[in-house]
């Protein structure tokens, strides 16, 4: 673990709810690639590779959270450290000699696969950005983070900071660094509310209880338990003429299709485990801090 001296540090910080949250897990998991994100690019034109480094060090200037390191050892609580300075090195791919558009397709999903099979480690900066030349004037930028950094409304924001910044410096322009409301400001808020939290979590304890525990699903078979260390996605598709049936009942009773969906799982939870009563939970997106910026 390197050492980090204080001339270097510009500020450190205890960690949001969710973040400990994703600390723990990564923790708990060490090598696994649940919290990796990636987010890929087809861009049209010519690329300065050093306009482009630069702009992306632009946007790392100007985000403190582009530039954090996390410690949980040897201290009291798990901490980030905003570094004064980070730069980050894209790494460059050339794909544009090969023979077959097939060929080329294939070296880029290796490419992208072995980006999202590779860990982060939260000791250092876990930002990466790779750019990969498919053919003259095409390209395909891969950005990676760990999502303890930033969340997924955060990459319009990044990625507009991202290009106006290169065409302000292709342009032979100095980047204008906009003022922003600091992370820091948004972990105050989240201290704020956790003074209520036991208030909260009594109340709900008092709402539910008696309720069931049973989790998933009751078959009447014995099942061996087994560790889940591996996420992946399931698909099925609907025909045709579910969908407007759907959409008309949806409309009928003034319910969003999510609500029809969430119904459906708790019947069939009811079902499986002969209970009147069901608990499960959904995630949710947005944001409620009333945070200016």
């Amino acid at each position: 673990m390197t050492k980090l001296e204080k001339q270097f540090i510009e500020d450190i910080l205890p960690l949001t709810p969710v973040q400990e949250g994703i600390l723990l897990l990564y923790l708990k998991e060490p090598g696994s690639d649940h919290f990796s994100e990636q987010l890929t690019l087809s861009v049209s034109g010519e690329i300065d590779r050093n306009i482009f480094e630069n702009a992306w060090n632009a946007v790392i200037e100007t985000n403190g959270m582009l530039r954090t390191v996390f410690r949980w050892e040897d201290v009291e609580k798990p901490v980030q450290i905003i570094l004064k300075q980070h730069k980050v090195k894209p790494a460059f791919y050339d794909f544009s000699g090969e023979e077959t558009g097939e060929k080329k397709k294939r070296r880029l999903e290796k490419l992208k696969s072995e980006e999202r099979g590779n860990p982060f480690d939260l000791l250092d900066v876990p930002f990466r950005v790779t750019l990969c030349k498919v053919e003259e004037k095409k390209y395909e930028v891969i950005v990676g983070n760990h999502h303890i950094l930033y969340d997924g409304w955060s990459n319009g924001i990044i990625l507009k900071e991202f290009f106006d910044a290169y065409k302000r410096l292709s342009e032979g322009e100095t980047v204008v660094t906009p003022v922003k409301t600091k992370f820091k400001e948004f972990i105050k808020w989240t201290r704020n509310v956790r003074i209520d939290a036991e208030k909260q979590e009594e109340y709900w304890k008092d709402y539910l209880k008696g309720s069931g525990t049973q989790k998933g699903f009751s078959t009447g078979r014995r099942r061996k338990r087994e560790a889940v260390t591996r996420t992946g996605n399931f698909r099925i598709s609907f025909g045709k003429e579910l969908k407007p049936a759907l959409e008309n009942f949806s409309r009928q009773y003034r319910v969003t299709l999510a609500s029809l969906l969430y119904s459906a799982w708790g019947v069939l939870l009811q079902r499986y485990n002969r209970r009147n009563d069901v608990l499960f939970d959904t995630t949710v997106s947005g944001r409620s801090a009333k945070i200016k910026g």
